[in-house]
This record gives C-alpha cells, structure tokens and sequence, in this order.
C-alpha cells in the first residue's frame, strides 16, 4: 500500500445533521495522490460519534477514528497536529463544511508538489447561511486583482478552514495551550513563514450557523478576539504587522498613540486596554455548542487499599485505553496508609476530566460498609462498566474498545469476559491462564445457570451493559463475593459472552483477600459470614439451591472458630444461620467438642486469672519493702 501523502483532519462535534455530507464530498475526490482521514471527534452529545464509527468500518483504510474520551474544548487539534501527522501535507474541515470540487485535492497537491517555496495554498470559499450565500473572497472585498498570486497578512482575509491545505513544516508545540481559534493562529504562522498560494476557484462551502461560536459574536467582538489571537501569537510573529492590524481599530487615540509610540507597542496597548474594559467578554473561538459536561459511554470502577506497590500500573492500564467512545473513571480509596491516596492524586490532577475520585479518612470496609454499593456504583454514569481493583491491571490498549465492539453489536448479550494472566507475587506458583477452556464448560457462550454452578469470570476481565441505574437496591449488602453476584445479576437478563484475547492481569499476593480463601483460618474468620450471605442472597434471588455449598462453609468455619478460641464468631453464626449451624452440629458431633473446648477455655482463663492476682500481690510487696 502506497503511504499517504496527504492528513485530512476531520473535526467533529454535534455535527449529526451535516456530517454525512462532509464524508461524501471527501470519498468524492478524484486524484492520484494517497491520503488520509483522521476524524478527531470531540465528545459528542448527539449521534456524531455513530456516524464516524460507520464510515470507518466501511472504509478502514481511509478513516482513522480518534475519539476523545472527554471534550477538550477543541484542545485536541493541537494535540494530533503534533502527534498525527506523518505526511508533508495536511488539511483541516469541519463537520459542518463540505467541498463541492471533486478535483480539489489534485489540484492543490500538484501545485504543492511543483512549488516548493510555497507552504500554503488558498482556495475561495462559499459562505452558505439561510438567507444568502456568497464566497469568501466578497465578504473580505478581496480584490480580483490578487487571484491566482501570493497572499499576505496585509491582504487579510479570513480564508475559511476547508479552503486551505499547509505544507507540514512546523513543530505545532508552538501552538499557545490557551483556547484560541487555532485555524487562524495557523494562518498567520504560515503567512510570517513563507509564500501562499490565493485560489479564485470555490472548491468548498462553509456552513454560517446562527447558533455557532463564531457567528453568535458581534463585529466588535469578533475584530477583538482576532487582536486577542494576533496579541497571543505576538512572541512568534513578532508583530510586524501590527500597522496594518491597526488601520482596523475604531479609537482614534490609538491611531493618534500609533505615530508617537510605533504599531507595536500600540496593539498590545489596545489589547490590554480591550481586556481591563470588558473582563467578562473575553472571546475564546470553540466548537459550537460546547458542553462541560459530556456523558461517558463507559465507567470503569476501581477500589483500592494500600496498593501502592501496584496502584500506578492499573491506572496506567485504563489510560493506555484506545477508544473512539468517551469513558470515566471511578476511583475509591479506602483510607489507605501507605502513599496510594497521593498517588491517585498525581493522576486526577493530570486527567481531571476523566478520573474521579472518592478519599476516605477511615476505611470504610473494617465498619462492615459496602463500598462499591456505598461509594462507587451511584456514581456511574456509563452504559456500560468495566472493573479492576487497584491491584490488578490490564494489558491490552484495545481491551475496552473490544468488549464495546462486541456489546454494542450484541445486544441479546449483558456481559462479556475474557481469560487474564494470574501471577504470584512471592512466585509461589507459576504463571497461568484463567479460566481455562473446561472450567468455563468449553463453551464461547454461556448463561446464567452456567454462572450459578461456579465463578469462571475474573473481575478485572468483566464488563456489564450495567443494569443497576437507580436499582443499587438489587446488590445485597455485606456479602462476597461481591464480584460474583453482580456477574449473576447481569446474566439474569443476557447471555454472557467470551472474548479469547488475554487483557488483564490477575495479581496473587500476601496482601489479597481470597489469597487464603477456604483454606486459611484467617479466611473462615473475616470472610465465612459474608459468604454465606452471598449463597443465601443467591438462593433468594435466582431460585436455585446452595445448600451443599452452605453446609460445608458452616462446619469448616466451626471447625476454625474451635481451634481460634472464636467464641463470639460462633455466637454470630449460629445467630445468623441457626438451621445449619445445627445441622454441622449434630453432622459431625460438634457439639461435645464444643463443650470440650469451652471448658478448656474456661480452666485456662481461671488460671490465668489466678497467676495474674499471685502477680500483683508479689508486685505489691516488693514495692512496699
């Protein structure tokens, strides 16, 4: 395949009802020169972003989508001029603009291609509003004369963005990181640099829209946000063309001011002059109709207690993500002691747009709260949700995309997987792959009663067309494990799918809380009650038996709580779960044992009653002495 020659940037935002247009008028181009098309969507509220996605399956090798996961307000331009662009030449359109000339990019790369001193090349442009329409070159009362010759700052006229295509000559970090209209601060970067081409011939039209930015300004708002941007440009232009800039300005002292102090000094006069009167008006160029807040389509959730070791890995993990959808993220952090919460806070000041974050001061889990029901799922805003805890993290930059994909195509499906890597952090065990082919029963599609038999989905691998907005109330509170149930509760309306790709890492260590689950004591002790609670809210909830699974955690967990000394976790459970602690009673004659060792406890506690009185009365007198 021939390497492009040409980066068309296609910028979109709410452009649903002209955007199929924009598409069309470039797969029309007739030329002999490659090019590309990356479509840099900004966050849009409406169908925009569906249209994109459809043109780029339907020609992949054109259309590139970059689709930010927040509004940038614009910012992205910048951004991929100077990271997209790998071609010696570029040209921008908007999704509100189209051209009508077919001819339009052979013509101008062939006079590029044979003009080599030349850097940009102008073509007229025709301005279509509801009430008139009329080219580029009349609104500025550009004379004929100058058709078909080099253009210059002094012949200004606002060249509209679809009319001009540049040379790829520039660093664009240059570019202000302030919000300016960046198509004009391109213009005249060209124009201090080299010669432009000035075209008569119409080869695009320019939507003028009543509710644009642009548009909405009055003349003197607009004359004043282009001084502002010429004010900003000043360090690279140096402004020498601030006397023609000034023959605009209505204040006949600055005219006056002009001959004492020179055009430069001037301009940057009046601009500060503009600023300090009118504080409040000061103009920045944007998309139109940009919003502060725009909805992510996906919501990753991530909790976290002293995960500082791992804590940067996950997050890296979620910001690798390649995606043409906008997402959030969900952070909670239980009150962790060890550095996690700070360095959380290094990645919400980087992305504060997308990371959000909840700080406790005491942990939350130790009081027997929830915090996922608590904290994290009222806060997803997302059609679907995706999860990793803090030690956990993913591998793959295109594992959302995927899953998206495959739900937004799917949509008899509520869930889909895929298989993680398990690693050991004291490298007890070696690597694995989870889960393999015969504990997820062989099959690519599963069902709910698949899942009720047993756990074959690691969470961080899970997502969910999320099915509890406004309906928390469906997720019992204090059992585990919680992950499970909210698979089983996602399946209880769709199929689960599986996706063979390994995305994620599953990370085993000391510090985990099913690293010992129904083998150490410790387990039974912290995590037996809320594991029956789960079976007990399953049975409740998707009318199936557990008891077999119920009965053996109930005699294991008596079984730890004799040889701990844990009388009062057996007073909890046997309060809790009355008919099968009998029931492990009189299975395995528990109840003599019981009574075996409450004695014991009750000799070896009068013992050391005594030896601590014989203590203290030894104590006593040697003092006294």
């Amino acid at each position: 395949m021939t390497s492009p020659i040409l980066t068309i940037f296609l910028l979109t935002y709410n452009h649903e009802k002209t955007v199929r247009e924009t598409f069309q008028s470039i797969l029309m181009q007739k030329t002999k020169y490659p090019f590309i098309v990356k479509i840099l969507e900004d966050c849009s509220t409406d169908n925009t972003l569906k249209i994109c996605q459809e043109y780029t399956a339907q020609y992949p090798d054109l259309f590139k989508l970059i689709a930010q996961p927040v509004n940038t307000k614009g910012q992205h331009m910048r951004w991929a001029m100077n990271k997209e662009i790998q071609t010696p030449y570029f040209t921008v359109i908007e999704g509100d603009d189209y051209w009508i000339n077919e001819n339009h990019i052979e013509k101008v790369i062939s006079f590029m291609e044979e003009n080599h001193d030349y850097n940009m090349y102008a073509t007229n442009v025709l301005h279509k509003g509801e009430n008139f329409q009329k080219s580029s070159f009349e609104c500025q009362n550009l004379s004929p004369t100058l058709f078909g010759h080099e253009i210059s700052l002094e012949h200004y006229i606002y060249i509209q963005t679809a009319g001009r295509v540049y040379r790829n000559i520039f660093d664009f970090n240059q570019f202000p990181s302030q919000t300016i209209e960046g198509d004009i601060y391109s213009y005249y970067l060209y124009l201090d640099k080299g010669k432009s081409f000035c075209d008569h011939e119409i080869d695009s039209v320019y939507r003028l829209s009543t509710t644009g930015a642009w548009n909405r300004l009055s003349p003197e708002e607009q004359r004043n946000s282009f001084y502002e941007i010429v004010y900003t440009a000043s360090n690279l232009l140096n402004c020498r063309h601030a006397k023609f800039l000034l023959k605009q300005l209505p204040k006949c002292i600055f005219k006056k001011l002009e001959k004492l102090i020179g055009s430069t000094l001037t301009l940057r006069l009046y601009v500060l002059w503009y600023r300090l009167k009118h504080p409040t008006k000061r103009t920045e160029i944007v998309h139109d109709d940009i919003s502060d807040k725009v909805n992510p389509k996906l919501s990753i959730c991530c909790i976290t207690y002293n995960h500082a070791k791992f804590i940067r890995q996950a997050l890296d993990g979620f910001m690798m993500q390649k995606t043409n959808f906008p997402f959030e993220i969900i952070i909670h952090d239980d009150a962790s002691t060890d550095g996690t919460a700070d360095i959380i806070r290094e990645y919400e000041k980087k992305y504060p747009d997308i990371i959000r974050v909840t700080y406790q001061t005491e942990n939350q889990w130790s009081k027997g709260i929830d915090v996922l029901k608590a904290f994290v799922y009222p806060k997803i805003q997302g059609q679907y949700v995706a999860l990793c805890e803090g030690d956990d993290y993913w591998i793959d930059e295109n594992k959302l995309q995927k899953q998206v994909d495959f739900l937004d195509t799917h949509p008899e499906f509520n869930v889909c997987f895929h298989p993680v890597k398990v690693i050991w952090e004291d490298n007890r065990a070696s690597e694995s792959i989870f889960p393999k082919p015969k504990f997820r029963f062989n099959k690519d599609i599963l069902t709910l009663q698949d899942l009720l038999k047993h756990n074959f989905i690691q969470t961080n691998s899970v997502m969910y067309r999320w099915r509890l907005k406004d309906q928390e109330n469906l997720f019992p509170n204090d059992i585990l494990p919680g992950d499970w149930f909210l698979h089983l509760l996602h399946a209880q309306t769709g199929k689960i799918g599986f996706l063979s790709d390994v995305m994620a890492v599953y990370r085993r260590h000391a510090g985990g809380i099913w690293t010992g689950a129904w083998v150490t004591d410790e387990w039974f002790i912290k995590c037996a009650i809320p594991n029956l609670k789960f079976y007990q809210a399953v049975e409740k909830q998707f009318q199936c038996n557990k008891q077999s699974d119920m009965e053996y955690l109930t005699r294991e967990t008596i079984s730890v709580c004799l040889r701990q000394y844990r009388w009062e976790k057996l007073d909890e459970l046997s309060s809790l779960f009355p008919d099968l602690y009998q029931k492990a009673i009189m299975r395995n004659n528990n109840q003599q044992n019981i009574k075996i060792y409450q004695k014991k406890y009750k000799k070896y506690r009068k013992i050391i009653i005594i030896l601590f009185i014989v203590i203290a009365i030894l104590g006593f007198s040697l003092i006294f002495k």
